[in-house]
């Protein structure tokens, strides 16, 4: 695979290649992360990151049809005609709602893009048609809406993709190489190898958060129980990802076990393949992700912004911590694109 080391980067070290400032539309940006000093440890920044309050949006419901008879949902903060637009791959049971993902289309609307998001296929208590639902190595629901915001007239697309999104984001990029239409990505808090994350979320402090998604999966799983027969007696009975995995998400979409959809499906080895700008952020802290599991060798195309704190699509900074993903993310995709 031919590229460089991946940066390793001190907390207070600058986060962007070449110093600590990046260019905004002329103006110099500094995108130094100084990590909320009472936030100590990956728990602290995820959990209070994911107990932020999400910002008030005025969004546009759009649906659009799939060669398998199934719809997408998505939303968008506007009209895209005549201008550039980004489209948001959320995390597992993420949503338009979840704070990240206000913050994000809040930073793009200030800088006149269109920013939309990605429903994912029966996630969130969104009912699709079919029984199959999402997976994180399916792109082709993404690659669908991207080409309805061209035809809608944006003139041009980047994505971002947030966690499982990210994984979704870079099997994509990595599969599709040049041919890739994005303009530019940015990949968060990505669990490169699901099958590391799965059981490192099965250890200790972080059995809350598997937990807590599961409960969502299963909320999911039972709002659509006309199409799939799930029981709550049945899906209470599965308390691991492996578990869910291998009784639900893989069969639904055509995987032999959890084994082969974790392999499969993993984006840490088709980042070699990458050939458009991409920028990936990751926390050596973060709870989800091995830190063994992040790669270190990376193409041309890419570059990696790695710190040792920041947890879990955290990155909190401040006495009164606030985000710094949304200009961070914002000002990388500005610098990769041009805008």
């Amino acid at each position: 695979m031919a590229g460089a080391q991946a940066k390793g980067l001190d907390a207070e070290a600058s986060a962007f290649p070449g110093g600590a400032l990046g260019h905004s539309a002329g103006v110099a940006i500094d995108l130094t992360f100084r990590p909320t000093p009472w936030l100590s440890g990956g728990h602290a920044q995820t959990m209070w990151a994911s107990r932020l309050r999400p910002l008030p949006q005025s969004l546009i419901n759009a649906e659009h049809s799939l060669p398998d008879g199934d719809v997408v949902g998505w939303q968008r903060t506007g009209d895209p005609a005549g201008r550039p637009a980004v489209l948001l791959l959320p995390g597992l049971e993420g949503s338009a709602d979840s704070p990240y993902a206000t913050r994000f289309m809040a930073a793009w609307s200030r800088r006149g893009w269109c920013g939309a998001i990605l429903h994912h296929r029966g996630a969130a208590c969104r009912p699709n048609r079919l029984v199959r639902g999402c997976h994180s190595g399916d792109w082709q629901d993404a690659a669908q809406v991207v080409a309805e915001l061209r035809r809608l007239g944006a003139t041009a697309v980047a994505a971002v993709g947030v966690s499982l999104g990210g994984n979704v984001l870079l099997n994509w990029l990595g599969e599709s190489g040049a041919a890739c239409p994005l303009a530019a990505a940015v990949a968060v808090s990505v669990p490169y190898d699901l099958d590391a994350c799965a059981r490192a979320l099965d250890r200790g402090l972080a059995r809350i958060y598997r937990r807590h998604l599961l409960r969502d999966m299963r909320a999911s799983m039972l709002a659509k129980r006309h199409l799939n027969g799930f029981t709550p007696g049945f899906l209470n009975g599965l308390r691991t990802f492996r578990q869910f995995d291998d009784a639900i998400t893989a069969p639904q979409n055509g995987f032999a076990g959890v084994d082969d959809y974790y392999r499969r499906c993993s984006s840490g080895q088709r980042v070699g393949g990458i050939r458009i700008p991409t920028t990936l952020i990751h926390a050596d802290d973060d709870p989800f992700v091995p830190v063994d599991s992040v790669p270190v060798v990376l193409p041309t195309a890419v570059q990696a912004w790695r710190f040792p704190r920041g947890g879990h699509v955290g990155f909190l900074q401040g006495a009164l911590p606030r985000p710094w993903l949304p200009m961070a993310v914002t000002t990388a995709l500005a610098d990769l694109t041009g805008w």
